[in-house]
């Protein structure tokens, strides 16, 4: 975002100045040309509006792209113009500051010339330095969330690099369903160090622009990590670590106006990100809270199943009956029973294999003092093993590992205390949380 404010800051340099002559002022005036300063001498509207015109253009050009980017979602077509626009830039001030230089170095005028000067050392620098910045701040901000599109060799040559038959999950991320899952954690450095030991992940920095979140990978998509923060933006070390699930929406400001309306809360706004997405923070009725994600060019996570890739996703409800109903009213679920143990309630958000995710009855479940969550479980080839190793590095085992009929499953936290489960299966059937 800082390269889209110094471009926004040089072309409102160049509108102030087109404003500041059509006004009939007459400062650096001759540093454009002789024409410039004879057409103002001559006065007259249309030489007024004509300058008025070329500053909201100029001011047009320097402004929107920034405010675009600040404000969800990030329009296409303002940065297919923006691209345009910094050609013509660059293009235009490269002409100009060599003619220019060209000029002075040929002794064709007078050397102090101050038009020659002006196109020099001013204004057509001033128009490539405009370019470039804005060439640098859209590149980076797609780029900057660019994913890995092949496995690395580090997860090549690891024993992560086969599949797990845990949960067969359909391909197509359907709105309503968890589409994304990022860490909040107390310390960064830290949990890359357990997750990357547990999981294989590898991490990836976006930037300072995106506040150093990382891209979480083995070789394809897995989520997202970062240090926690609060509604200003400012570290917050006070807030527990844990894992957000994001749910898919085509519409995230309808989406939005449905939670609200059916008991849910708006906790962060929605944000864009770069030009790939914009996301939002919310809450079910229960106080369940979760993220929407608006896709605008990155669709999610992998969904095949692949070791130390989130396969299952249960909403621990202690509200079941208001939260049923908001997520068959407000995302659509078909909201099908399972079969549970006696006094025990599970819905899934569709039937069969369609199932992505489901919610559970908490009441009684969970500790005194923790409230209704979302919870994402990882695919790992040994649950035993894993949940040795979760231990050896400081973690810790909520739900000991216990058999069902859709593989060995696990309830564990790592050592900042964010909780997940971990399932080996051998089934390829059925839902880990039932």
């Amino acid at each position: 975002m800082r390269m889209f404010a110094g471009a926004a800051a040089i072309g409102s340099i160049h509108a102030a100045f087109s404003f500041y002559w059509a006004l009939g002022g007459g400062w650096l005036l001759e540093t454009v040309g002789q024409f410039a300063v004879d057409t103002q001498r001559e006065g007259g509207t249309g030489v007024g509006l004509m300058l008025v015109a070329v500053g909201v253009a100029k001011a047009a050009g320097a402004l929107v792209p920034l405010f675009d980017h600040l404000r969800p979602p990030a329009h296409r077509w303002v940065r297919v113009l923006s691209w345009a626009g910094a050609a013509v830039l660059l293009v235009w001030g490269g002409a100009g500051t060599v003619g220019a230089w060209f000029g002075i170095a040929s002794g064709a005028q007078v050397a102090g010339d101050s038009a020659l000067k002006g196109h020099a050392f001013l204004w057509d620098p001033l128009f490539c330095a405009w370019a470039l910045l804005l060439f640098g701040a859209l590149i980076a901000s797609r780029r900057s969330w660019k994913l890995p599109q092949s496995p690395s060799t580090r997860y090549r040559e690891s024993r992560h690099s086969r599949d797990v038959p845990s949960r067969r999950i359909p391909m197509t991320i359907e709105p309503g369903t968890p589409t994304w899952v990022d860490l909040g954690t107390t310390d960064l450095d830290a949990a890359k160090t357990f997750y990357h030991d547990i999981f294989g992940w590898n991490f990836t920095s976006m930037g300072e622009e995106f506040g150093n979140y990382q891209i979480v990978d083995v070789g394809v998509p897995v989520g997202g990590a970062a240090l926690n923060m609060n509604e200003q933006g400012e570290l917050a070390p006070s807030m527990p670590a844990a894992f957000t699930v994001y749910l898919r929406t085509d519409d995230i400001a309808a989406t939005i106006d449905q939670i609200t309306e059916h008991g849910g809360q708006e906790f962060v706004p929605p944000m864009a990100v770069g030009d790939i997405g914009s996301m939002a923070i919310v809450a079910a009725p229960s106080g369940a809270a979760f993220g929407l994600w608006q896709v605008d060019i990155f669709t999610g996570f992998d969904t095949s199943g692949q070791v130390g890739t989130a396969v299952w996703f249960d909403s621990m409800s202690t509200d079941f009956d208001a939260d049923a109903e908001f997520y068959r009213t407000v995302f659509g679920w078909q909201n099908t029973p399972e079969p549970m143990a006696e006094g025990m309630r599970y819905i899934t958000n569709a039937p069969g294999d369609a199932a992505r995710a489901g919610l559970m009855d908490a009441v009684g479940m969970l500790p005194d003092g923790v409230p209704s969550h979302w919870q994402v479980s990882f695919a790992v080839e040994d649950t035993d093993a894993t949940v040795a190793a979760i231990e050896e590095r400081g973690g810790s085992v909520l739900m000991a590992a216990e058999d069902s009929p859709y593989g060995r499953y696990a309830v564990v936290a790592d050592p900042q205390g964010a909780a997940f489960g971990v399932i080996s299966s051998t089934t390829g059937e059925g839902a880990p949380g039932e």
